[in-house]
């Protein structure tokens, strides 16, 4: 398993860097048929526990998001988000299969902005000054993280951080992925827009969130009973398996550095 991991990661990180630089329409598609296989893989397991979320509303709202952001028209995130939820709840006037009107709204709308509005932020944070760089340094940090929690946490990881939630990781391991992305972050002092601390405390932010992230797709995957969202990344599992770090990371990384 871990032979194709590495192996998926080899193939697949260069296309998403490559993209990246390329510019922003190229990444901008990346990060809309991200968004697009990641929705489809939330909402496909909510029926087992006979949950009916409206997953073409959900798609068509949350791919809003991404594609105004790539238009540059984000001052209408807003009117999508209300017209999101008014058509959630006028569709269950129709629907001939509901469970809980109330669950199946929010099931709907909360896949939107988890899968749709927060990684939306990557392209914003790709347009700002600077842009490549601080998403490369985003998604790098999230990957050491992510690569040291495990690695940590396999070999010396005893005591549980958070059992009922995922079994597998210790806060050895939580401990070892946050002070690899402060780490990844301290070494990057060619970056002279960035001073000592505001590179600690973004590293410290992705670290916290990144990790945040995975234990709210493993809640989820626990709550409709599978193992993994997908099945389209070798080794890793679906989008959300591997990019669910990154999607909670991406909105508090651009108002971080909106707001310093």
């Amino acid at each position: 398993m871990l032979r194709i991991r590495i192996l998926s990661a080899i193939i697949g990180a260069p296309i998403i860097l490559l993209l990246l630089y390329l510019g922003r329409i190229p990444f901008g598609f990346l990060v809309i048929l991200l968004s697009l296989i990641g929705m489809i893989e939330f909402y496909a397991p909510w029926p087992n526990k006979n949950t009916f979320p409206t997953p073409w509303i959900g798609i068509i709202g949350g791919l809003s998001f991404p594609v105004l952001a790539l238009m540059g028209y984000t001052k209408f995130f807003g009117q999508v988000l209300v017209l999101l939820v008014l058509v959630s709840f006028l569709w269950q006037i129709f629907k001939t299969k509901r469970s809980r009107v109330g669950v199946d709204v929010s099931l709907t709308v909360l896949g939107a902005i988890y899968v749709g509005l927060f990684p939306s932020y990557l392209i914003l944070l790709r347009d700002i000054s600077h842009g490549w760089i601080l998403v490369l340094l985003t998604i790098l940090a999230v990957w050491v993280c992510d690569i040291f929690s495990y690695l940590i946490g396999s070999l010396i990881g005893k005591r549980k951080l958070a059992p009922d939630i995922s079994p597998n990781k210790t806060v050895a391991g939580s401990v070892a992925g946050l002070l690899a992305s402060v780490s990844l972050l301290a070494g990057v002092y060619f970056l002279p827009w960035f001073s000592l601390t505001e590179r600690l405390l973004l590293g410290l932010l992705i670290g916290i969130f990144s990790q945040a992230g995975d234990l709210t797709a493993s809640m989820l995957k626990r709550e409709v009973g599978i193992k993994d969202f997908g099945r389209i990344i070798p080794g890793h599992g679906g989008v959300l398996d591997r990019f669910d770090g990154l999607f909670f990371v991406a909105p508090i990384v651009f108002y971080y550095l909106r707001i310093y």
